[in-house]
């Protein structure tokens, strides 16, 4: 089932590049990314919007975390891709000089049918993809990864003093994403032996806006900014195990005592 997706993907990659660069005056560099420094000795990934009419222009206010929409697929209605979020490596770059970067697929979760208007104290319920989901990405050098495999995906070979921006990737889903939106976790790690990995860094996908549902604008950024302020997102076997915690508690307090 994997070869089959990640044949699949590499179909949906030459078809929407080939558009992408065949397209006057098309721009994929004005947009939501993942800006990529280095603090004290350690990558820190931080989220922002590089357009200035977007009503979320600017760097997030909490790190680590940014939403993009996927678009739909001409070729298939039970597909979707994104070119975006883009990656920038800003300068000064300090020990990554000359060094790979990559980003590493560490899991991916979907939150089913959130509010399209989330309250402050909703807590998200996260599951595992369905069989037969599958989400791939390309990035430089054609280095692949998917979400079944996950693994490492290379950002730059070797990183230029003066950083490097507009860093795109090309993302595809096998299915139709209405309803539901996609926490994709990856940390950021370097051949550099003086600099440490990253924290975990989501990027929430979201529906496009004539996805059945319409696109969970508000619900994504609620997401984004709930996985930005919280440093352990818990599995979805853990929630569960968790409520199933409660529920025992709950029963004991009810016992009738002796």
């Amino acid at each position: 089932m994997m070869s089959i997706g990640v044949s699949r993907f590499a179909v949906l990659s030459a078809v929407f590049l080939l558009a992408l660069f065949a397209t006057p005056g098309a721009d994929a560099h004005v947009g939501r990314r993942i800006q990529v420094s280095v603090e004290n000795g350690k990558l820190v990934g931080q989220g922002a919007n590089s357009n200035p009419s977007a009503p979320d222009f600017g760097v997030r206010t909490y790190p680590g975390a940014v939403h993009d929409h996927w678009q739909a697929n001409p070729l298939d209605s039970n597909a979707a891709f994104a070119f975006s979020p883009e990656f920038d490596i800003l300068s000064p770059v300090a020990g990554l000089q000359d060094y790979p970067l990559y980003l590493h697929w560490e899991s991916t979760q979907k939150w089913v049918a959130p509010p399209m208007m989330p309250m402050p104290d909703t807590v998200p319920v996260f599951q595992s993809l369905s069989p037969g989901e599958l989400i791939a990405i390309e990035a430089t050098g054609s280095t692949m990864a998917n979400s079944n495999a996950l693994g490492d995906l290379l950002l730059h070979a070797s990183v230029p003093a003066a950083g490097k921006s507009d860093i795109g990737l090309l993302y595809a889903l096998n299915r139709s994403p209405a309803g539901s939106l996609y926490v994709l976790e990856f940390t950021l790690h370097s051949g550099s032996p003086h600099i440490a990995p990253s924290d975990s860094i989501y990027l929430v996908m979201s529906p496009y806006m004539t996805a059945p549902g319409g696109s969970l604008h508000h619900a994504a950024i609620f997401l984004e900014e709930y996985l930005g302020t919280r440093s352990v997102v818990p599995e979805p076997s853990a929630i569960v195990l968790s409520a199933f915690a409660l529920v025992g508690f709950v029963v004991h307090l009810r016992r009738p005592r002796a």
